[in-house]
């Protein structure tokens, strides 16, 4: 049985394009191939949004209210301009936040923190 691959032609990337080092890089994990199908099929089920490209905005976050993971500039760069070690990095920091976004938002409300 042959591992599942990102292409970058998934729905979840509607908004923003990857770069052939990004795929490359994303396809080295299989776990976060596995986390990134899983959001791509919350995309489908519209679950959650496509990841969003937002020049207007700084960092990179998952909005939970809107259901999206969202790439503002970093660093002066937009999404496809970061390096690929930079963009996958961040992309699975925030995928982890969607992964976990109960926990997340059990332990702010108990403590009265936003976790970013």
């Amino acid at each position: 049985m042959s591992q599942a691959v990102i292409t970058g032609q998934e729905a979840m990337f509607a908004n923003v394009v990857l770069s052939a080092d990004d795929i490359k890089l994303i396809n080295m994990s299989p776990t976060l191939v596995s986390e990134l199908l899983q959001y791509n099929a919350d995309v489908l089920a519209h679950k959650v949004n496509a990841i969003v490209s937002n020049p207007a905005k700084q960092g990179v976050d998952w909005d939970p209210n809107n259901n999206y993971i969202q790439f503002g500039t970093f660093g002066g760069s937009s999404a496809s301009q970061l390096d690929a070690t930079l963009f996958v990095g961040t992309l699975a920091h925030e995928l982890g936040h969607y992964i976990n976004n109960k926990g997340d938002l059990d332990l702010q409300a108990q403590l009265s923190i936003i976790i970013l």
